[in-house]
């Protein structure tokens, strides 16, 4: 991969970034008492256990139900894409947006206590929305543990 085409590609992860937190920044500022909680959705000490809010946490409280809920529903066969697009006023890109968005906070978190490097932080950017897109189509049922399933 060339200069060139890396430093485009960090700058696209950083406007994609700085996008997502504006929207985020609205929507919890809008206040609005409807539908599923608007609260911070990433609270607590992240560096000091030296990994970010659990993603099903994140994920539930976007969707506007309980862990446990979304963790039957998974396990159930559905991914986390099918539970947020089946939801009133939520989407599977709208999950992305707010998965991205805890996992590039926390990765500038540890970079600015010195856990990770600026090279290391640029790589694991770059690899973020692929593997969030990959996470959220995932199947996580009983059916899917271990081996393929055949059709």
């Amino acid at each position: 991969m060339t200069g060139a085409l890396k430093r485009k590609l960090m700058i696209g992860v950083a406007v994609l970034a700085l996008l997502v937190g504006t929207v985020l920044a609205i929507v919890t500022a809008s206040g609005t008492s409807e539908g599923p909680s608007t609260q911070p959705l990433v609270t607590g000490p992240m560096i000091d256990d030296a990994r970010p809010s659990g993603d099903l946490a994140i994920a539930a409280h976007y969707i506007g139900i309980t862990r446990a809920q979304l963790r039957s529903d998974l396990l159930a066969g559905s991914t986390l894409a099918e539970v947020a697009n089946g939801t009133a006023g939520r989407s599977a890109s709208g999950l992305m947006d707010v998965l991205f968005a805890s996992r590039a906070a926390y990765l500038r978190r540890a970079l600015a206590v010195g856990k990770l490097s600026k090279a290391k932080q640029a790589s694991r950017l770059a690899k973020l929305p692929e593997r969030l897109e990959a996470e959220i189509h995932r199947h996580h049922g009983r059916r899917h543990r271990g081996h393929r399933h055949r059709d």
